[in-house]
Formats: C-alpha cells, structure tokens, sequence
C-alpha cells in the first residue's frame, strides 16, 4: 500500500522547512519513505532561497536518463548461488531484498530472469520477463517465498547464466554469490578465460559477492579473499563491474551493504555517462560557486540523481546546460527554468550549500587566509567547521545545551515572545580592529542588555583551547558600548600569528568574533 504525505511549510527562528505527521498505524515491517518533488519539470528539480540581497542559493537535482531523455531498457540475467556457511546473511534476506529492488526500480520497458543454485538450477525459466507489476508478481508467485537452496552449485550456475544469454540476446549477468570455490589466482586463470569465451559478446558481468569467511589470497602485492579474483577479472574482461563485502566495514549492517552492492551493479549494468558536467546562469545575471554533490564528473550513472547546490546573482528564468558522453557519443541539452516553476524557498537551501563549501574548503592546504574564510562562512551561516565545532556547547551553559537560547543571528521570522524591539535591544555585536592585528587590537562590544559585572571574553585558538580569558568587570560601559584595547605582544601573554575565536559572555548570552594576527 502507498501512502502519500503532504509536506507542509513552516517558519522559526532558524528559517523555514517542511513538516508532515506520520501516524503510527500506517508503518509497517517494510515500512519505507520515498521523496518525490512535485515541480520536476524534464527530469530536473530546483529550488532557490533568497537572501533579500542581490546574492541567492540554489539547489538542483536531475535525473539524466529523464532530463536527457535517454531511456533506459534493461535486460537483466540474476544469478543466485548460497552457501549459509559463507555469509550472515540468511538465504530470505537475499531473495527478499532483491525481489523488492526489482519491484521498486524496473519498469514496463525492462526485462529479467532469475535463476539459482541447487542440484539442478531453477528459476523464472526459458523466457525474458518483463518489468511491469503484474509480470514481476506473477513470476515472483511463482518461485515461492524463498526457494534458494543453501548449497552451492556455482559452475552449473554460471553457465546457466551464459546460455540464456545465448539463447535469448543480449543481456548482462548479476551474479550474486555467498560461497567459496577456493578459485585462487594461481588457479583459475583457465576458468576465467573459458567462462568469459562462454558469454555472449557485448554482455557484461556484474558480481556481488557477499562471502564473510573466504580464503584469503596474495597475487602480485594485491590481496584477494575467496573467489575475488575470479569475478574481478571476468568483470574487468567482460567491462562490467565486482563488488565484494570485503569493501565495507563490519561495523556496518551485512543487509545494508548487500543493498547498497545491488543498487551499484543494477545502476552500472544501466549505463552511465562521461565527462558529465552541469553549467548553471540566470538570464539577467550569473551563478557562482558551484557544487557537485554525490556524482563523479568523469562517470556517473544514468539512473542516479545529480545534485549541484551554489549561489545566483540576478533575475529569474534559471537556465542550465547539461553535457557529457553516453555511449560514446557527445551530447548537450539546455534548460530554462521559470520562477513559477521554482519549488518554494526553504533556508536549508543555503546551509546545504555553506556545509557542502566548508568540507571543500577544509580539504584544501590551511593558510591563515582560508582558515579565516571557514570561519566566516562557518559563523555566518551556523554551519559547524573543523575550527569552530568546539563552539557548539556553549561554555556559560556548562557544556549543556541551552533550550531557551535565542539565535542572535538575523532570523527570517520573529521568535514567539519578543517584539521587533526587543530583538534589537536583545542584539550583540562584536567587532576587532585592525585585522590583521600586528600589536594591538581594538575591541569593541555592543550589548544593549550589558551589565560588566558578569561580562567576560574568552580566546580561543584553533584547537578549541582558551589562550586568554579577560574579566570586563571594571570595564567602562557607555550607551552599551564596550571598548578596550588588547596588546597581543604583552609579556607572557603573548600571542604567535595565527586566527583565534574571541567569545563574549554575558551571562547565559554570548556572541563570537574573529582574532587575526600577523605580525
């Protein structure tokens, strides 16, 4: 049964977002929940969220077989083999959850067989079966609810797979394997060559190979476990693809990782592009600070979304470019996007992208330059960095969180409570001359709601630790203005060059500035 939910908006101090309620009677054991945006026009998805400045946030997500309108007919052999001796997986979760894949990806215009290991090999039979609903129930109703046996019987198999490719047409092989065959590379150089000798040309392999105790192997420097070797290199020879459990770490779900194998062997067996590359730009102005998430530029797959998130300058239509290679062969394709077209705007939008920025940022060589840059956009946009994580708890508060805390940032809205008034007397600012410092820095605090006796600031370096702690107890005060000088050559409080983080407390209430010095 589908349920659709509606997602609502609302607005808070932190920005706006969209809510729905589940009710508890609807989950169930296989209880899952799919997005799906309702303004995705050709296959593309954009979002923009407005600053009420010139400068803007987008984020765009594209679904290229849809977008390029380059369809997608897959022809798709499984092949099961299970020993319950070799995995922890049970032989139910593996049907189970490969039923379900097929059930929730193929359509009308894909076909697949199935077959599996036993004394004699079994499984959909002599005929394609297509992906429409109907079909893949009834061939599903036919195999029963779990009909693997848990013995191995991998060669019969693999051949099974091979003439019905040869029989049938072109196709690609799925192997799914939880067994040990002890083909070393020493050993089964002569059964890869036979068996890719055996697959009809043009037909690919893709192999999961979910064995959890296997023989462990060493070939040329290169580590090989159970039957690695053996599906790495008809992958390779046949330009498909091997993914082993030995890729994900064992903390994690063997469930999760099998399903996350079988999603990356159907996407590849799908197509996939190269040198993709998405150029964004308004039609009265310009994008800038472009970027991908979770696609390659040199190879991406057809039936996995793209993400760009970056900033706009200008007026609306959006307009997009896509282009790459599929198949061999160049393509390019524009877009104009309308403002009615435009899902409405949510401020994630551009805490996505200041998220997104500061990992990149952080993978470059740190210099004082692009350390002051993290911060910046860390503080602007309550983005947490590798150099201001430390500043989520707040001190003042014991290290506890603080549920009564008010954002001092510019929100869009009015926190329930406070008039506009109050927020502005509630308001603090913090602010350093010169920057970079050499000697001496000029600080100057404003804070209408200040009372010097429980006033104080702190400095932090780059590491989380305080360097300086100053008490403002004797400090002067006028119309909520806090000014003094501090001397980062004095004596033994003196401070090297670098970036430091100055936290102001005022009681429960804080506020954070930026030290530079460079002498």
């Amino acid at each position: 049964m589908v349920l659709i939910y509606a997602l609502d908006n609302f607005s808070d101090t932190l920005g706006t977002y969209k809510s729905t309620q589940i009710l508890s009677s609807d989950f169930s054991d296989n209880f899952r929940i799919d997005f799906k945006p309702i303004k995705l026009k050709n296959g593309c998805f954009l979002n923009t969220f407005s600053t009420g400045t010139e400068e803007g946030y987008y984020q765009m997500l594209m679904l290229p077989n849809i977008a390029l309108n380059l369809p997608i007919k897959r022809k798709t052999v499984f092949l099961i083999d299970y020993d319950k001796l070799k995995t922890g997986l049970t032989s139910m979760q593996i049907f189970q959850d490969l039923k379900n894949y097929i059930v929730k990806t193929y359509t009308p215009k894909d076909s697949f067989a199935l077959f599996y290991s036993g004394f004699t090999i079994k499984g959909t039979g002599d005929e394609w079966i297509k992906g429409d609903s109907i079909s893949i129930a009834n061939a599903f109703n036919a195999l029963g609810s779990n009909p693997l046996k848990e013995y191995s019987n991998l060669t019969s198999l693999l051949s099974k797979g091979s003439d019905f490719l040869a029989q049938k047409g072109q196709g690609d092989l799925i192997i799914i394997a939880a067994s040990d065959h002890g083909f070393s590379p020493t050993s089964s150089t002569p059964i890869v060559n036979d068996y890719v000798a055996s697959i009809k040309s043009g037909s690919r392999v893709f192999s999961i190979d979910l064995c959890k105790n296997p023989t462990t192997y060493y070939n040329n420097g290169v580590t090989f476990y159970g039957d690695g070797y053996f599906y790495s290199n008809v992958a390779r020879l046949t330009k498909g693809n091997s993914y082993s459990i030995w890729d994900y770490s064992y903390s994690n779900d063997q469930e999760t990782s099998y399903n996350d194998m079988l999603s990356k062997a159907v996407s590849a067996h799908s197509g996939n592009m190269s040198s993709f590359d998405i150029y964004t730009t308004m039609s009265n102005g310009f994008c800038s600070g472009r970027i991908n998430i979770g696609y390659n530029s040199q190879q991406n797959y057809l039936i996995t979304p793209v993400i760009q998130v970056g900033k706009y300058n200008g007026s609306h239509p959006f307009m997009t470019q896509f282009s790459g290679i599929f198949n061999g062969k160049a393509f390019g394709k524009n877009f104009t996007i309308n403002e009615n077209e435009i899902s409405s705007p949510d401020s994630t939008t551009k805490t996505i992208w200041a998220g997104r920025y500061l990992i990149n940022r952080e993978k470059e060589t740190q210099n004082n330059a692009t350390i002051s840059d993290i911060i910046d956009v860390s503080l602007a946009n309550r983005a947490l960095s590798i150099y201001t994580a430390f500043l989520a708890l707040e001190p003042a508060q014991n290290g506890k969180i603080c549920a009564s805390c008010i954002d001092e940032s510019k929100s869009p809205t009015t926190p329930s409570g406070l008039s506009d008034e109050q927020l502005v007397m509630d308001s603090i600012n913090i602010s350093v001359y010169p920057l970079p410092v050499t000697k001496e820095a000029k600080i100057t605090i404003k804070d209408y709601l200040s009372n010097v006796s429980a006033c104080y600031l702190k400095i932090y370096n780059m590491q989380g630790e305080v360097v300086k702690e100053i008490d403002l107890a004797s400090a002067t005060i006028n119309k909520g203005k806090i000014e003094l000088a501090l001397n980062v050559e004095e004596g033994s409080y003196a401070l090297s060059n670098g970036t430091y983080i100055i936290q102001y407390y005022n009681g429960s209430r804080s506020k954070k500035g930026k030290l530079v010095i460079q002498r």
